[in-house]
């Protein structure tokens, strides 16, 4: 008869605490604030949560762009700030947008994006925000790379010691142009390779930055490369960066695809075997 018992306390013990709708029409609600939210990327909180950062244009209608997160646990519930989510990025007639998310490697979230502070100039911001949702690099979030012209559409992945490998667009050699370049920043968001290191600058407008941390703790980046374009098409090119910023493949990197027409929209992820 105990063992009736205990089994069903557990069943309405773990009903009453968890927030998940079982109603596939419904399901739940991440955000419910003016005008649109969009554009959702999440990581895993380490609990069987997750951190979620997305674009919001509650403050300026279908004007500018700001940046918000927030943190579900387990049961559903949304844990950072009220039920809307906190802001990350956020000022009244700029744009916000182009972020990324990874895992600080306890439980909370390093976030990048795009701060555009002039209409000729893009810098690149930050912030990482604790499991319980504190901001660790002041409120309004800290500049980490502002090399001239504009920095751009950054691709994050954590370094596996409290900071993040980050590769960008950026053209601070010709403003017509985007080339890619990387750096590396701790967890207090300082950059550890100093002014950077060059993934490609190879003329021709780069774009669409993927990456991600390979098993012997270096940064493996591919994006999309016109240089041998025909018009408008478009190749895969990738690079692979030390943990201390020396790229290790050929200058401006080595071509993963270079078939006709056009290659794009990659995808990556480590083989656990430095590649």
């Amino acid at each position: 008869m105990s063992k009736y018992f205990f089994l069903f306390f557990l069943l309405i013990f773990s009903n009453s605490f968890s927030q998940w709708s079982g109603n596939t029409a419904l399901n739940n609600p991440l955000v419910i604030a003016p005008f649109n939210q969009l554009g959702a990327k999440c990581i895993s909180d380490g609990d069987d949560g997750m951190i979620i950062v997305w674009e919001d244009n509650r403050t300026q209608s279908s004007g500018n762009r700001d940046v918000y997160a927030q943190r579900i646990n387990k049961f559903g519930q949304r844990v950072w700030g009220d039920s809307t989510g906190i802001p990350i990025g956020v000022k009244i007639n700029e744009d916000e947008r182009y972020y990324d998310i990874c895992s600080d490697g306890k439980g909370g979230a390093i976030i990048i994006w795009d701060d555009n502070i002039l209409t000729t100039r893009t810098i690149l911001k930050g912030q990482r925000i604790t499991k319980a949702g504190v901001k660790m690099w002041s409120d309004t979030g800290k500049v980490v790379i502002n090399d001239g012209n504009r920095q751009s559409q950054s691709k994050i992945t954590s370094d596996n010691n409290g900071g993040c490998f980050i590769a960008y667009l950026t053209s601070e050699l010709s403003s017509n142009d985007y080339e890619v370049k990387a750096n590396r920043l701790d967890s207090s968001g300082n950059k550890l390779w100093g002014a950077g290191s060059w993934v490609s600058q190879q003329d021709g407008n780069a774009s669409e930055i993927e990456g991600c941390t390979t098993s012997d703790n270096g940064f493996f980046t591919v994006w999309s490369d016109p240089r041998n374009a025909k018009i408008t098409w478009s190749d895969l090119y990738c690079q692979k960066i030390n943990s201390g910023g020396t790229a290790l493949w050929t200058a401006n990197g080595i071509p993963l695809c270079t078939s006709n027409y056009t290659q794009q929209y990659e995808r990556c992820i480590p083989d656990n075997s430095g590649g």
